[in-house]
């Protein structure tokens, strides 16, 4: 097993990965240590085994470190490979001892799937975070490797270090795990509890977030904030509980103004239709309900709900 980098000076603003490079006020990560890493390579019984890739150790408040990796494999006798980019994150936003912000993201990846790269919190305490990466070695006979760039970090209270020949582990270590998500707009939130609301133009709020990949939905103000401009689908239902023969409509809205008619009806169902809509990045998303009279919407898993998602 090889560490490396325990200390990562930095100079002018960019991390410097090899003692060397400390001079060159242009240096870059992506230049400085081409061969990148590797896991060591698996064997039949280790096949499936867990590959630790790196760490991340906080010992102040407000500190922080991320970094981008690029990774394949390919060193087995499959015609398949592992790839990927992953971007990584953790920060110390609150006091030593509580739980830091964690963000794992991956996208443009092949033969993994998102819930074999983990990230395990080793240490929380009022001495320090430390936080191990993992990833899955999916065929037998095969190594990832792997190539950190773009890597920044505090110049103090922070460090991180990359792994190469790590031992594989048939299971992950004690620690709060934290999966990687796909880089991929994908929101799903539902109703938790009955909400009354009167006549008039109402939001609906949908106060239970199920998933939320890219954490642009607001479980403050409940809504939506879009991180990229593009064309996203939004989807939207409730139930109502015995409404009175009245129309209704569940109208999009876009930074506060009507844009779409999801849907209308005088039953206990309305909505569920997809609504494209164009948007650019911090444009804001909402759901409301326009009724003649008052009405109760349902707490109901499969029939209160909202989803948005990026074409």
């Amino acid at each position: 097993m090889s560490v490396y980098n325990q200390e990562i000076p930095i100079v002018k603003g960019y991390p410097i990965l090899t003692t060397e490079h400390i001079d060159d006020e242009n240096a870059h990560p992506f230049y400085t240590k081409t061969e990148g890493f590797h896991t060591v390579e698996s064997k039949a019984e280790t096949q499936y085994y867990w590959a630790k890739i790196g760490v991340i150790h906080l010992t102040e408040q407000y500190k922080y470190a991320l970094a981008r990796l690029v990774f394949m494999s390919g060193n087995s006798g499959y015609t398949t490979s592992q790839r990927g980019h992953l971007f990584l994150r953790v920060k110390q936003q609150s006091a030593l001892g509580t739980p830091p912000i964690i963000q794992l993201r991956i996208k443009d990846y092949a033969n993994i799937s998102p819930d074999q790269i983990k990230a395990v919190t080793i240490q929380n305490d009022a001495q320090a975070t430390r936080v191990e990466f993992y990833m899955k070695i999916n065929n037998a006979f095969d190594q990832i490797f792997f190539n950190p760039y773009h890597v920044v970090t505090n110049e103090t209270g922070s460090y991180y270090a990359w792994y190469s020949d790590q031992s594989l582990i048939p299971t992950l270590p004690s620690g709060a795990l934290t999966d990687a998500l796909e880089d991929i707009t994908f929101v799903r939130a539902k109703r938790q509890g009955a909400q009354q609301v009167s006549s008039g133009t109402n939001k609906v709020i949908f106060n239970n977030r199920l998933n939320d990949f890219r954490e642009e939905y607001d479980t403050n103000t409940y809504k939506f904030i879009a991180k990229q401009s593009g064309v996203y689908n939004v989807r939207a239902h409730v139930r109502l509980t015995t409404p009175s023969n009245q129309e209704r409509s569940l109208m999009l809205y876009v930074n506060g103004v009507a844009e779409a008619r999801i849907g209308s009806g005088s039953g206990a169902f309305l909505g569920g239709g997809v609504v494209p809509v164009r948007l650019n990045a911090y444009d804001q998303v909402e759901i409301f309900i326009i009724s003649p009279d008052a009405v109760t919407i349902e707490e109901n898993a499969t029939d209160t709900y909202m989803t948005i998602t990026k074409s």
